[in-house]
């Protein structure tokens, strides 16, 4: 994996926004509201290629929304963090992985993903981690080549202690994935019922 989405823009830049683009809020371990955004330092940076628009998703991490501290963690268009007994993972999704991170937001382990990874949950158990697995957007596809061979709209699934993928499940009649959700067996048979 060589290419980040940050690497991707090139051509003249167009516009420069003072403004998160924030991808959840959640409520950290520290009991704050914080941010995940794809840019730490509030720069939203378009740029022009081709007769496209294309974002630099570049010094992704979290905001803490009370103080307006941020952490820059390098991520590439983050989403879809989820906190853990003991500190966090959060979907790398411009660079195809998932990031473990400490409570004191200290990386601890990286594992790849199929896709762009968005929407995840772990199991009530704590032992399974689904994420939700979209194919690259359009105007990105063929610039990162590792994510652009992924096709199809899944859900993947990963066991919590050594984050190794247990394969994915195509979702058909789909066109993004941006949530999924772990239910009771009565909820889901009452679901397709």
């Amino acid at each position: 994996m060589t290419a980040l989405m940050s690497e991707v823009p090139v051509g003249p830049l167009i516009q420069a926004q003072d403004l998160f683009h924030f991808n959840q809020v959640f409520r950290g371990l520290d009991g704050e509201l914080w941010g995940v955004v794809h840019n730490v330092d509030g720069r939203q940076v378009l740029y022009h290629n081709l007769g496209e628009v294309l974002k630099a998703h570049g010094s992704g991490g979290v905001v803490n929304l009370r103080t307006g501290d941020t952490v820059a963690l390098g991520l590439s268009s983050p989403h879809s963090i989820r906190v853990l007994p003991d500190g966090y993972v959060v979907f790398d999704s411009g660079a195809g992985t998932a990031r473990v991170f400490t409570s004191a937001w200290t990386e601890l382990d990286a594992f790849g993903t199929i896709a762009w990874g968005r929407g995840a949950d772990v199991s009530p158990d704590g032992r399974w981690l689904i994420a939700g697995m979209s194919p690259i957007r359009k105007r990105y596809a063929g610039r990162i080549p590792y994510l652009s061979a992924h096709l199809n709209p899944s859900v993947e699934l990963f066991d919590m202690v050594g984050y190794r993928s247990l394969g994915c499940v195509v979702i058909p009649r789909c066109e993004q994935v941006y949530d999924v959700h772990f239910v009771a067996r009565a909820e889901a048979e009452q679901m397709i019922g």
